[in-house]
């Protein structure tokens, strides 16, 4: 066999690396800024964020980024009361204090609240209502829990709904529940879309 052969390898003259063929680089950006090409990995960090792959298609899942408001107030007249989003007087009509303006698209995604008084002889409907900051608002999800017992924590959960930046939105409790609503202190938990 000569030397130089394709059947015998010469480690001083013969040998040639190629690439590992089939692919380009990737480009990573953020919101269309190039961070870098040609990656060699990436690594996802970040509670609740995951990775997987099924050959070369790679799935990234971001947990839902939230904000929340917080809220409470006293009631002791069975009423309607718009829930106040910005200090702690309810009231039954429009007020600066209890509307909040959207600082980002998202959606009411739930509402808890903790109420003192016994409902169990109602519901409450609590209603998302999107407006301005002199009148009525308008309403674009209602939603309605069973009342109960003394001291108990209640979950309203949203799904309908869609805010815009500078959206101006109050949540008003409608129906006026079963007896007073006495002690209420909560949160508003917004997801971003």
């Amino acid at each position: 066999m000569p030397i130089n052969s394709p059947d015998v390898f010469n480690p001083v003259g013969d040998a040639t690396v190629a690439g590992g063929g089939g692919g380009s680089d990737i480009s990573i950006k953020e919101e269309g800024v190039e961070l870098t090409s040609a990656v060699t990995s990436i690594d996802f960090t970040g509670k609740g964020s995951t990775a997987s792959a099924v050959g070369s298609a790679v799935t990234v899942n971001s947990p839902a980024s939230v904000f929340q408001v917080n809220f409470s107030f006293f009631d002791n007249t069975i009423r309607n009361v718009y829930i106040p989003l910005v200090g702690e007087t309810e009231t039954t009509n429009i007020q600066r204090y209890n509307r909040f303006v959207i600082p980002i698209a998202c959606k009411l995604k739930k509402v808890i609240m903790l109420i003192t008084s016994d409902q169990t002889a109602g519901t409450l409907p609590l209603d998302l209502q999107i407006g301005d900051l002199a009148t009525p608002g308008v309403s674009i999800e209602n939603v309605t829990v069973g009342g109960g017992g003394v001291n108990t924590v209640y979950t309203w959960n949203y799904s309908t709904n869609s805010l815009a930046i500078g959206d101006i939105v109050a949540l008003f409790l409608t129906g006026g529940g079963a007896v007073a609503i006495a002690n209420a202190t909560g949160t508003a938990y917004f997801e971003l879309t």
